[in-house]
């Protein structure tokens, strides 16, 4: 069954018409001529992969690839970039936008397929490995591959600084050594959300703990999380778990809300 959506922007119509008629043996595809038009299809649907033709006669032709990834429903999607041998000296500043691979036309086209698959493949295995991640333990989950690092790396920061109330992406940004737009979609990438959201979701799950574990009054612990106010912090709690701190404490053997299914179980 064809369940992957490819999203074809490519100028030429007859050369759109080949690999639209090539790529639907095994894709669902969704055929664009402007990279406009393209990107409000993106904003408003789904979709597995991005194939990009490089437009001719155009100042800027990677301006596409950088308005995906600094839009938040796309910055995630793999992009793949085909581009004529007299664009040649457009892949850098392709790659430096943003895109996955580049692949020259005609001759890289033998190896799109396979390009394609092994991107969505990726993307399929780093969805799964995210949600292994947020569903075990940590005390079963090894810490082995870059991402981990990486991931230990951001929880470290996050954990050491929680109580700084403007904890801001750009810090943790500048942590990590890369820049925000580079940070924010590696985190989208690993996690599904956003590192401002990431960050929340952390604050929210160490105050969980701290009030089960009777670690503090409600007013201590939305300090120790950062939280401007009790109130702000009550607020954003029950958003979070259906009850509020309040409730939580006379209430301690109720069964957590659902939302903080996609949180690790416990803080790293």
């Amino acid at each position: 069954m064809k369940s992957q959506i490819i999203l074809l922007v490519e100028g030429t119509e007859s050369f759109r018409s080949i690999l639209s008629d090539h790529l639907k043996r095994q894709y669902m595809v969704r055929e664009f001529q402007q990279h406009e038009n393209a990107f409000q299809f993106l904003v408003q649907n789904s979709v597995g992969l991005i194939l990009y033709a490089l437009p001719q006669h155009v100042d800027e032709p990677e301006a596409f690839i950088r308005e995906v990834r600094e839009h938040s429903r796309m910055r995630h999607l793999p992009l793949i970039v085909l581009y004529h041998r007299s664009q040649g000296l457009m892949v850098r500043d392709c790659y430096l936008a943003g895109a996955d691979v580049c692949l020259e036309k005609p001759f890289g086209l033998e190896l799109l397929p396979e390009v394609i698959s092994m991107a969505l493949k990726n993307r399929e295995l780093a969805f799964h490995y995210s949600r292994r991640l947020t569903l075990l333990p940590e005390a079963y989950v090894k810490r082995e591959s870059e991402t981990e690092f990486f991931m230990q790396r951001v929880n470290r920061f996050i954990r050491e600084n929680i109580d700084q109330m403007e904890l801001q992406v750009a810090v943790l940004a500048d942590e990590m050594a890369l820049s925000v737009s580079q940070l924010d979609r590696r985190i989208v990438r690993i996690t599904g959300v956003s590192p401002k959201q990431y960050i929340r979701n952390y604050r929210m799950k160490v105050a969980y703990e701290l009030l089960s574990e009777h670690q503090g009054n409600i007013t201590e612990v939305a300090s120790l999380t950062g939280f401007r106010s009790v109130s702000y912090f009550s607020t954003k709690f029950r958003e979070r778990y259906g009850y509020t701190p309040t409730q939580f404490k006379h209430h301690k053997s109720a069964a957590p809300c659902q939302k903080h299914d996609d949180f690790p179980p416990r803080v790293a």
